[in-house]
């Protein structure tokens, strides 16, 4: 090595050192997260024009971004996935590298921006970054970045690699690491894989720097920077120079909040159109909607005490022992937070405080009654051979006065009695009916528990004017259970809720329980009982949703209830629709579209079993502008896409036979046969086992299927094969993370493993990734080397005024092809089901009880 190559080279490397010791997170003491958005870059993503920079959005947020500039104009979606990582997918089309026979380059790539440390008062932000890591190659390159924000001014200064690196400045400083680094590979290949063997390598190494002013006019920004890509592969392809001078500057507008529009000047010849729009995704377009939810109803203190008094008779409690003081032990653990219910009536009662309620139990209620601590529990969260005394000893001196615990069901009936005073108390908690009579015969006739059915037609009319279906209501000893299904609201707890709102105005003041079954697809899923006094002091704005949801019961729903008031069956459905189909990103051309009109319609027979279809007619689409052939070495279970496309643009979406069951209370089933989805036709079914209380689930799917007629009517193709997988859901508790890990066989005959990683905001959308490896060689499966995209969904209720099940799901995919392809059937079990999940019904529980 020549001195001169040695000294630059070592000079590099002290500048990179530099960099990371200036940021050494010892010094860091300010975390920079404004409440506004930075500015993008042209290549989507936060940065200076082309350079990137430091910044990042708010965590969460997405953003949509389009560039218009010669030679490649681009389309790009950033997700911030993390608060400290940056996701960007950009489809470029480059006319100065058009293979043989195009027009353009449509060229898909990739990157990430990780944000190493935060910036403070002496330091700036670091971050560093990857492009095109998952592309052609064609726009590959590394770098890594410092920002410090100087009042008005944001300045930055990077180096860069790979193509960032083409207006070379310095040799590559980890060279003195290893000679490799030295070169970097020329790609070659179908596309699609990591580039993982060209990070950080290249002769050479580039500058790039700049800043951001805010200018004194509202919303302005001027943007000025030094760029280290001469656009080489462009300029010798084209023989012309597309950046003539090393600057690039520009100006970038803010019309609102999350819309920007700016223009620069690149190399001092080309001239850059952008337009960005960013959101957060927790937060609807439409915050308030036109058919708000009615209020909860406490009922007066006369009816409570007329309640109390037939309750007292009935359990020969009577005395001057206080009513039910409830308790709610907020020091356990719980996404909510809350402020204790301050009880106003406790003259003669004890305040229970600081009784821990043991994990296994679910506690309701708790009070004095003598020496003895009263504990209310679920009937079902217990077996019978259970020691509660045992669990619930911990109680004992921990309560003034208290010596001894006696335990009730949510009936009043007695479970098990701790003590020599509980054993006493243990006659007196349910007397018989004739005891209650002679007690009561002397006095004035007590108020009655009694529920008449025109009660029961009161509360089921209050429900179904919420846009609930009410599937079977009873009640009883203080009870009313109803059984819902929701084809009206997104969230099944915003169902519970409404239907706890209405149930609220119209039961009588002697209910003092709701219990409220869910029920998707005929099928009970999820139990929830609810205390009344808890609904009381919600109406009455002196309770909150963390003690509801402490003092509420979530239970799997028995497989077979039996609920009367049933609608009955046959049952019809039906639906029209308008239809989106967006074929995006193909090698050819980056967008075909097709508008059409859709409709559904389905007959349940009896419950579970059901005939249902879907059927499109197409009004436009330039489905016929497909010109790319499918080459494709494996079975055309999806390549042939553009057939299916052109000649079924109009047929049927499927046509199908199915039951849908329970084994056991958290044992899911379903079994299906027909024309499945818009290319295969066949019959199988699918079982989950779905823990109530677990953010995990097991499913087992298995089908036999035969490959459609383009045409998607009722002809079937030659090609069959039986396809399945056994499939691990998962839920993290981490900035809404959730996914699954699937392995089996793909329609294509291959077997292998997905993983898909999503995250899901309050609002319903989901952003998400999957990939998917199979046995099918990299070669073998053809352009983008294994099967990968990126998962939309956008519930319509996001953006519209008024609620809605329905959803928007758009797979983007950088190309279709035949590997590790799995069957495109109707909702999942896990998805129809997770609605009525305990993990996302105690997500969800703030938002709809406030």
């Amino acid at each position: 090595m020549h001195d001169r190559q040695k000294i630059a080279r070592t000079a590099a490397a002290a500048l990179l050192a530099s960099c990371v010791l200036w940021a050494s997170p010892a010094s860091a003491r300010l975390d920079n997260d404004t409440p506004d958005t930075p500015t993008p870059s042209d290549y989507g993503g936060v940065g200076l024009i082309e350079m990137r920079n430091a910044r990042f959005m708010p965590d969460g947020y997405f953003s949509l971004l389009g560039t218009v500039k010669y030679p490649d104009d681009r389309v790009a979606m950033t997700f911030q996935a993390l608060p400290w990582l940056e996701t960007t997918f950009r489809y470029t089309i480059n006319y100065a590298l058009p293979p043989i026979g195009q027009r353009a380059l449509y060229d898909r790539s990739f990157d990430l921006k990780v944000r190493l440390w935060n910036e403070g008062e002496d330091i700036p932000q670091v971050a560093v970054g990857v492009q095109d890591i998952l592309g052609t190659g064609v726009y590959s390159g590394e770098y890594l970045v410092a920002s410090k924000a100087f009042g008005p001014v944001d300045a930055s200064v990077g180096m860069g690699w790979g193509r960032l690196a083409s207006r070379a400045a310095l040799p590559n400083p980890f060279g003195l690491i290893s000679s490799r680094f030295d070169t970097r590979p020329v790609f070659s290949g179908e596309g699609g894989t990591p580039l993982l063997s060209s990070l950080f390598r290249g002769k050479n190494v580039g500058l790039f720097g700049g800043f951001e002013y805010r200018t004194p006019i509202p919303n302005l920004t001027l943007k000025l920077e030094y760029s280290s890509d001469a656009y080489t592969r462009e300029s010798d392809r084209q023989h012309a120079n597309y950046s003539r001078i090393p600057a690039n500057i520009g100006v970038s507008y803010r019309f609102w909040s999350n819309v920007d529009v700016g223009v620069s000047f690149i190399g001092g010849k080309e001239v850059a159109g952008t337009f960005s729009f960013s959101f957060d995704p927790d937060i609807p377009a439409f915050p308030k909607r036109i058919d708000p939810p009615g209020p909860f109803v406490a009922r007066a203190d006369d009816v409570v005490d007329a309640a109390r008094t037939a309750q007292q008779i009935q359990t020969g409690t009577q005395g001057d022992e206080s009513w039910r003081v409830h308790f709610v032990d907020l020091t356990k653990t719980s996404p909510l937070a809350a402020k204790p219910l301050e009880d106003t009536n406790t003259a003669n009662a004890y305040l229970i405080g600081g009784v821990a309620a043991p994990a296994t139990l679910k506690v309701t209620d708790k009070w004095v009654q003598g020496r003895t601590l009263v504990v209310q529990i679920g009937a079902k969260s217990h077996k019978a051979d259970d020691n509660l005394c045992n669990e619930l000893s911990p109680a004992l001196g921990q309560t003034a006065g208290v010596q001894d615990v006696a335990v009730v069901g949510l009936d009043w009936n007695p479970i098990q009695f701790c003590g020599a005073s509980a054993q006493q108390i243990a006659s007196e908690v349910k007397p018989t009916l004739v005891e209650a009579d002679a007690a009561a015969s002397d006095t004035t006739p007590p108020p009655t528990l009694e529920v008449t059915q025109r009660d029961i037609d009161r509360m089921r009319d209050a429900i179904i004017a919420a846009n609930l279906v009410v599937e079977g209501i009873a009640a009883g000893n203080g009870i009313v259970e109803v059984e819902i299904s929701n084809p009206h609201y997104l969230r099944d707890a915003e169902a519970i809720a409404r239907t706890v709102r209405a149930l609220s105005a119209t039961a009588p003041g002697g209910v003092t329980i709701f219990r409220i079954t869910t029920v998707v697809g005929s099928v009970p899923v999820t139990q929830v009982t609810i205390p009344r006094t808890q609904i009381d002091g919600i109406g009455d704005h002196v309770a909150t949703p963390a003690e509801l949801w402490n003092a509420t019961i979530f239970e799997a729903a028995p497989s077979h209830p039996d609920y009367p008031s049933s609608p009955g069956f046959p049952r019809f459905t039906y639906s029209i629709f308008p239809d989106f189909l967006p074929a995006a990103f193909d090698p050819d051309n980056p967008l075909y579209i097709g508008l059409g009109v859709s409709g559904s319609a389905g007959v349940e027979l009896f419950r579970g079993f059901s005939i249902s279809g879907e059927a499109t007619y197409s009004v436009y689409n330039t489905f016929g502008n497909i010109k790319r052939k499918s080459n494709s070495l494996l079975p055309h279970v999806r390549s042939d896409t553009s057939l299916y496309l052109k000649r079924g643009a109009s047929g049927i979406d499927n046509l199908t036979v199915s039951y849908a069951t329970k084994f056991a209370p958290e044992v899911f089933a379903k079994f299906q046969a027909g024309y499945i989805e818009s290319m295969f036709a066949g019959v199988g079914g699918e079982v989950l086992y779905r823990p109530l209380t677990a953010r995990w689930a097991l499913g087992f799917d298995l089908w036999d299927v035969q490959q459609r007629d383009y045409d998607r009517l009722l002809g079937v193709r030659p090609y069959r094969t039986v396809t399945g997988n056994a499939t691990f859901y998962f839920q993290t508790p981490f900035h809404g993370y959730e996914g699954y890990v699937s392995v089996g066989r793909y329609l294509a005959k291959d077997y292998g493993a997905t993983l898909q990683l999503d995250r899901r905001f309050d609002s319903g959308i989901r952003i998400g990734a999957w990939m998917t490896l199979t046995n099918v060689s990299a070669k073998k499966f053809g352009e983008g080397s294994f099967d990968k995209g990126i998962l939309l969904v956008f519930p319509i209720e996001w953006g519209l005024p008024f609620s809605s099940t329905a959803q928007y799901t758009l797979p983007l995919r950088p190309i279709q092809r035949d590997g590790g392809q799995p069957l495109n059937n109707t909702r999942t079990l896990y998805d129809a089901t997770y609605s009525s999940s305990y993990g996302a019904l105690e997500d969800q529980w703030t938002d709809v009880f406030h």
